[in-house]
């Protein structure tokens, strides 16, 4: 192969072709490039046929493939592409050489946060309840921070904290009085027997509640008239 038809300083020289194909490098733009071959004996190279025709090309200069890459990852973690770590959400132009054409590759770096929510939950000692892996009845009265973690919809960590609060079972108290004509109890008065019931919440938050029986007996204010008769 040479640039003019003679042939005396071939660009390339080549005394076997195995292939249909042939790759060229460092050749000229817009450059006309003569060629030709023949074919040689297998058993003996001095043996081969006439020249073919003189065929041409001319050298072109092929634009380099573009194409896009996109990484994602998590907040925290990172990436590795063709011997290139990345960090942070970006962009960034990678020229990658091919012996038959050039290629350059846009890549758009995304970096997806983990997430966080809260929730609160009470519940009264000895409750048979779970929330996720934990088991909630093995907590005594008092106030729990858990987490679970867990992956959002972008794949990444999802951090969910409970507050869990944990209460005393209910407490019942029955009391008994009996007083005459009026009671008074928790500022309000009674002139009635009956049961009186009031509800409190402990300071541990626990709800308690007290019954009191109470009977009214009335005292005697009717009078009374006396006569005496003379002798």
């Amino acid at each position: 192969m040479d640039t003019t038809t003679l042939f005396n300083s071939p660009f390339r020289k080549s005394t076997q072709v195995n292939d249909s194909t042939a790759t060229f490098t460092n050749m000229r733009v817009g450059a006309t490039y003569y060629w030709h071959v023949r074919a040689y004996s297998a058993a003996d190279a001095t043996i081969h046929s006439a020249w073919s025709e003189v065929r041409s090309f001319t050298a072109i200069k092929i634009e380099p493939l573009e194409v896009s890459k996109n990484i994602v990852f998590c907040e925290g973690d990172s990436a590795q592409y063709r011997g290139k770590w990345y960090y942070d959400a970006g962009q960034d132009v990678i020229n990658a050489e091919g012996e038959t054409r050039d290629t350059v590759i846009t890549v758009t770096i995304s970096v997806n946060k983990a997430s966080a929510s809260a929730q609160t939950k009470t519940i009264t000692f000895g409750d048979d309840e779970t929330w996720n892996s934990y088991d909630l009845s093995v907590y005594s009265v008092g106030q729990y921070i858990l987490e679970y973690t867990t992956s959002n919809v972008a794949g990444c960590d999802s951090v969910v904290t409970l507050t869990l609060t944990v209460i005393p079972q209910p407490v019942n108290t029955d009391l008994y009085e009996t007083a005459c004509d009026k009671f008074v109890w928790e500022g309000k008065t009674y002139t009635t027997s009956q049961d009186i019931v009031t509800k409190h919440t402990t300071a541990l938050g626990g709800d308690s509640t007290v019954t009191m029986h109470l009977t009214i007996n009335y005292s005697n204010t009717g009078s009374e008239t006396q006569s005496a008769v003379g002798l």
